[in-house]
């Protein structure tokens, strides 16, 4: 393990120390806020390891981060990471200019699309019908996003001066079963008339049919997220998505392997939030089956259940990583995503395989 993979998994366990000055400068230099402030998970700053392909997302805005032993400082007018005593140029990720502009109609720009390394993303469906104790998505209004006025956000997006996305991933609260059917349509509409790749994520509620419908309409890669393995677990943290049970997620997902091939569809798993036995389990199953596990340490969200959760530990991260890549490997899969800007927010170390790649 390099000294730089070693600080990624410990910025992502304890976050990072940032003081005044070095925000004032770095607001100066990027020519806006460090982050969107949008997700738990992608709330950071995005650092890229000079002369690496090591992304993270490091955490600087709550307490634990005051406590870290790994800060982001200038040296000599370059920007660096220091721990023990030793600097580690990296180069910041900005937020889009896009992020202050409202579109024709007043809406913010913001609340449409979220553009994180080379990723935009988009929520057809603000809310969820899901209840899922991490995730703060169910205390939004739920709401249903103008299909016009995402494909203008994409446009935006994928010609944005300071940060232009590569891919689109349209994610989002899960829909009512009424909305459905908007949902597919949305899906269908955006796949076809974005300028540039998509992915979707979503939950186990689809079927084989629109499955193949994804592939035929040019969807790129499918995110089937079963988050917690351990069942007794996930009965009381995500409910609504657990009464599809694991047996459903497990059998959508060995459709979409079918359909777009071994290691092109992805499986979260959240770190952090039951025991890493359990996590491991799961890698091995998703990686048995052909699915690419994707390792999410977990952050816990204001104003939800879990807000005063405890965070996963450096060592229960070291861990988790070390043995799943091995676990994947035995079924020649790798931990996802391939894209290597977007595995700035997972236990994810790119190696130079195939695999993994730039948009």
């Amino acid at each position: 393990m390099t000294e730089i993979e070693e600080l990624k998994i410990r910025i992502l366990a304890d976050g990072i120390r940032i003081d005044d000055s070095t925000r004032v400068e770095l607001n100066q230099k990027i020519g806006g806020p460090l982050s969107l402030f949008d997700y738990c998970t992608t709330q950071g700053i995005i650092l890229k390891f000079t002369n690496s392909n090591i992304f993270v997302n490091a955490d600087f805005l709550f307490d634990y981060c005051k406590k870290s032993l790994v800060k982001l400082c200038f040296d000599n007018n370059c920007l660096v990471v220091s721990y023990k005593e030793k600097n580690y140029p990296v180069n910041v990720y900005p937020v889009p200019s896009y992020f202050d502009k409202q579109t024709t109609k007043g809406s913010p720009y913001s609340k449409l699309i979220a553009t994180h390394g080379d990723r935009a993303r988009i929520s057809p469906i603000m809310g969820c019908s899901f209840g899922c104790q991490f995730c703060d998505f169910p205390l939004i209004e739920y709401t249903k996003t103008d299909v016009k006025e995402m494909l203008g956000a994409i446009n935006v997006a994928v010609s944005d001066a300071q940060l232009p996305a590569k891919h689109l991933l349209i994610s989002g609260g899960t829909p009512r079963f009424e909305d459905r059917p908007w949902l597919i349509d949305v899906f269908k509409t955006i796949t076809k008339k974005s300028p540039i790749p998509v992915d979707i994520m979503v939950a186990a509620w689809i079927d084989k049919k629109l499955i193949i419908d994804f592939k035929n309409w040019g969807v790129n890669e499918l995110s089937i997220n079963i988050e917690v393995w351990d069942q007794t677990i996930a009965s009381k943290l995500i409910v609504g998505k657990n009464k599809l049970s694991r047996e459903k997620y497990i059998e959508v997902l060995k459709e979409a392997v079918n359909v777009f091939g071994h290691g092109k569809v992805r499986c979260m798993l959240l770190v952090g939030l039951e025991p890493l036995e359990s996590t491991l389990e799961g890698i091995k199953k998703l990686s048995e089956i052909g699915v690419s596990p994707v390792l999410s340490p977990f952050r816990p969200a204001p104003n939800t259940a879990l807000k005063n959760h405890s965070r996963p530990t450096y060592g229960d991260l070291l861990y988790v990583w070390n043995e799943g890549k091995k676990i994947a490997a035995k079924y020649k899969i790798k931990l996802g995503p391939n894209c290597i800007p977007c595995t700035h927010n997972t236990l994810t170390i790119p190696d130079n395989s195939d695999f993994y790649h730039y948009n």
